[in-house]
């Protein structure tokens, strides 16, 4: 091996390293730390891979997931042996690791390798990002497959990004502005370029359409309609909360003004990289056109470019100013700026991580609970279906939310209806009127409800003599967030 090849690898080692300790360290303190909305594609991937179907619900043809790549990826692991957890938490973490890499290696392309390298250590030393390495979620492999996109149309291979742009859709369908970011800018530099990328991606697509289609009556994930329905909110009160995200602390403050020094610096000087620019404002926008509640994992893809650009604008603004910049002084404002960035983190993070891992334990003794009482086949109501439908696969699942229940999405779409004409004065509403609760509990007749009791109007209903009469607490489990209870049908 010669030296420089020697020294790529040392310099690559950390950013597998650093994703790998956090993320396992973390791990190793507080237990698994996957997402509810993770479980689902996992309920999914096992039922493809055992031969049930792309279901959910055996028999159901329904598309719950917003990841079908992903998921296709957990059911072939499960083909030969690689249990879903352990794959989805290895997925993560390489995810977070190469997306530390190809940040670098897109630096390099640039001709901005050392900013690269900076932005490539930040991303996987910034606990935001590696807490989702290990969530379970596909975030960490989006951002992977988006980065790959940027460097592949850099390098001018524009059918290899086509490809690339397509997986990354079907990771995450709102990461399908990347693909209008670069489309527009190839347009404006290199428009054959430009027609031979939205023509493979149309040709990369067209399987996933034509299978979509005619398997589930449509190709678009019937959860992000669900999505829509549980948490509406208007697009100015969503882009509200995304932007205030990047100004919520010292550190992003310091580093989204960073941001806008170094997309001002491509717009004047390198355009042919302006999609690195455009993305983070066109993804803003997509999410806040989509009216759904913002989570802190739907951002995750986008932080690679936000802080690569940020460097950028670091690297420009000290180099304009090298008289009054002199080196130590470069260092210890960079020392100052990733304290700020990084300080506030902890010990949100033990809270965050704490509240997490105590609900899914919560869950994980709901499941055994109703194991012990129930027999397979019986029907669950639940307020998060993601666990508990994990762990109870041979259950029927009702999914309160409609996600993957799509009677329970119109039933639910109905009462928002009439809950808008009689109020109009509403911008939004988590849970709509106890009538649709009632009436899914009135149609289904579920063996067992559990949920969080401030979830399907539990407190309401669990106050109605008709309800008592059919419904008895078997378990409750109180928390400093919330008080879950499990509920059985007596008759």
């Amino acid at each position: 091996m010669n030296e420089s090849r020697s020294r790529r690898l040392w310099l690559a080692l950390p950013f597998l390293a650093l994703p790998a300790a956090a993320g396992l360290g973390s791990v190793l303190l507080a237990g698994r730390l996957f997402i509810d909305d993770a479980y689902i594609t996992f309920r999914y991937a096992e039922n493809l891979a055992c031969g049930l179907g792309w279901v959910y619900n055996p028999g159901e043809r329904v598309l719950g997931t917003t990841a079908p790549l992903y998921c296709l990826w957990l059911a072939l692991g499960n083909l030969i042996g690689v249990p879903t957890l352990d794959l989805a938490l290895a997925t993560g973490i390489l995810g977070a690791g190469l997306s530390g890499y190809l940040l670098w290696r897109l630096g390099q392309a640039y001709g901005l390798g050392r900013a690269g390298y900076v932005a490539g250590i930040l991303l996987v030393g910034f606990p935001r990002f590696w807490i989702s390495a290990v969530s379970g979620m596909e975030t960490t492999l989006a951002a992977m497959l988006a980065l790959l996109v940027l460097w592949l149309d850099f390098l001018k291979r524009p059918w290899r990004t086509a490809l690339a742009l397509a997986a990354l859709i079907l990771t995450r369908p709102d990461a399908a502005s990347l693909a209008a970011a670069v489309l527009l800018v190839r347009l404006v530099y290199d428009r054959k370029a430009a027609l031979i990328e939205a023509g493979g991606l149309l040709l990369a697509l067209l399987p996933w359409l034509i299978f979509g289609w005619l398997y589930f009556g449509s190709p678009v994930p019937h959860s992000i309609a669900a999505k829509r329905l549980i948490h509406p909110f208007p697009w100015d009160l969503v882009l509200s909360k995304e932007l205030q995200w990047f100004v919520s602390e010292p550190g992003l403050i310091l580093v989204s003004l960073l941001w806008l020094v170094g997309a001002f610096w491509m717009v004047r000087k390198r355009r042919e990289i302006l999609a690195l620019a455009l993305w983070p404002i066109i993804f803003l926008a997509g999410l806040a056109i989509s009216q759904v509640g913002p989570f802190f994992w739907y951002r995750a893809p986008l932080l690679p470019v936000f802080l690569l650009a940020a460097v950028l604008g670091w690297q420009n603004l000290t180099g304009a100013l090298p008289g009054l910049w002199p080196g130590r002084a470069q260092v210890g404002f960079a020392a100052l700026l990733l304290g700020l960035f990084l300080a506030p983190v902890p010990s949100a993070m033990r809270q965050g991580l704490g509240s997490l891992a105590a609900k899914e334990r919560v869950y994980e003794e709901m499941a055994g609970k109703i194991r012990g009482m129930g027999r397979p086949g019986d029907t669950v109501l639940v307020g998060d279906v993601g666990v508990l439908g994990y762990r109870l696969q041979d259950y029927y699942l009702l999914d309160s939310s409609g996600i993957n229940s799509p009677a329970i999405y119109r039933i639910r779409q109905e009462d928002r209806v009439k809950l808008m004409e009689n109020n109009p004065g509403y911008r939004f509403d988590w849970w709509g009127t106890s009538e649709w609760s009632r009436q899914v509990i009135e149609t289904y007749r579920p063996r067992f409800i559990a949920s969080d009791l401030s979830y399907l109007h539990l407190k309401t209903l669990l106050q109605e003599p008709g309800f008592q009469s059919q419904y008895q607490p078997a378990a409750t489990w109180p928390l400093p967030s919330a008080n879950y209870g499990l509920l059985v049908r007596t008759r």
